[in-house]
């Protein structure tokens, strides 16, 4: 499991990166599940040609000719049946192992062209050419049961056969054949299993790269995610001081109906940082209620600003003109500055929620 993430995280992205370590460890099972259900086909129906096989090869003597055919038909139905059983059960690990990784890649479309491993992957397999295009897991795990299936109805043939022609006895030349034949299973078991052992172990170990992949490309998510919550903290603190500043600035008693009544409030005043917007979408990150705080501080400023452009009009003089609209002035004003408190108490109750005990850097923003 990836390491537990850092005070401030995005929640929005914390729940991506879950979500994707989730879609990948399922992939990873699944396809392990998929190798398993082969090799246990493998074994079962192996052992099923290995009993034929010396069924087959019984004399009349040891055994009458028609429980020998029964017999005979029995494995090579259970055989038949476990065949489509595992067809069925290959094409279902196929599917899990195509919707985690279709909904890897979806989680992926959000992450940075570079971490996206399973689109990669998907590109890297669409590229191969010739046998290693076409040899691929998916397809051999129906391949092997459907030749089993094939081999099961043939085996099902040549015993019916064998008992009409030669009604029950078994010819030299009967024997001989099955002697090679249980022969042959045995070599085929033999070889199923050595070849099963290679290709597990490749399995596991590509399943273990893509795991620790996926692993390091998580830590490189949350580390860049802690990276970047830094960086949102110190821009809103930044945005915060400001407006503090200019908010201060203005609410001095008396300040701006002196300046307005002698017609030398500055012309281009600025109660909003320059970052405003910026500062909104990197506090969402911090916390969405803060950040809708911020949000209303700002419009408060916006409608303060107003007031202040509203006073500079060279043609008023009448008093009752100023007193109104510093008034409507100092209202925004105080209305900017309660919202900002409330903002920033939003900050800190997120901060602490998340490390409790944590406070110097859940200040970092008051």
């Amino acid at each position: 499991m990836a390491e537990k993430s850092c005070d401030g995280i995005d929640p929005e992205l914390n729940a991506l990166l879950t979500v994707y370590q989730i879609a990948s460890e399922q992939w990873a099972h699944a396809e392990q599940v998929r190798w398993t259900v082969l090799y246990n086909f493998l074994v079962a129906n192996t052992i099923l040609l290995l009993a034929w096989g010396a069924v087959f090869g019984t004399t009349q003597s040891a055994q009458g000719s028609p429980r020998r055919t029964f017999i005979l038909l029995i494995f090579c139905i259970a055989g038949a049946i476990i065949s489509i059983t595992w067809v069925g059960l290959g094409q279902r690990a196929n599917n899990f192992i195509k919707h985690y990784s279709v909904k890897a890649c979806n989680l992926e479309a959000a992450l940075p062209e570079e971490w996206r491993l399973f689109a990669a992957t998907e590109e890297f397999r669409r590229r191969l050419q010739g046998s290693e295009g076409w040899v691929s897991t998916r397809r051999v795990v129906l391949f092997i049961p459907g030749t089993f299936f094939v081999l099961f109805v043939l085996l099902a043939c040549l015993s019916i056969k064998n008992e009409i022609s030669n009604h029950g006895t078994m010819t030299e030349t009967a024997i001989a054949w099955a002697s090679v034949v249980n022969a042959v299973l045995v070599a085929v078991l033999v070889g199923v299993t050595i070849w099963y052992a290679v290709e597990a172990s490749k399995a596991r170990k590509a399943t273990e790269r893509q795991a620790a992949a996926s692993e390091a490309s998580l830590r490189a998510l949350r580390r860049e995610a802690d990276l970047q919550m830094g960086v949102s903290r110190t821009i809103v603190k930044t945005a915060i001081q400001t407006v503090l500043r200019n908010i201060e600035c203005w609410s001095a008693k008396g300040k701006a109906y002196n300046l307005a009544v002698q017609h030398q409030l500055p012309k281009d005043v600025e109660l909003l940082p320059l970052n405003a917007d910026r500062a909104v979408e990197h506090a969402r990150g911090i916390s969405v209620e803060g950040s809708e705080e911020l949000s209303s501080s700002f419009d408060s400023l916006r409608l303060a600003q107003l007031q202040l452009h509203i006073l500079q009009d060279p043609k008023q003089t009448s008093p009752e003109f100023f007193q109104t609209n510093t008034s409507e002035l100092a209202h925004h004003l105080e209305q900017a500055s309660l919202a900002l408190r409330t903002a920033q108490a939003r900050f800190r109750e997120n901060s602490q929620e998340k490390s409790p005990g944590v406070e110097s850097q859940a200040d970092s923003v008051s």
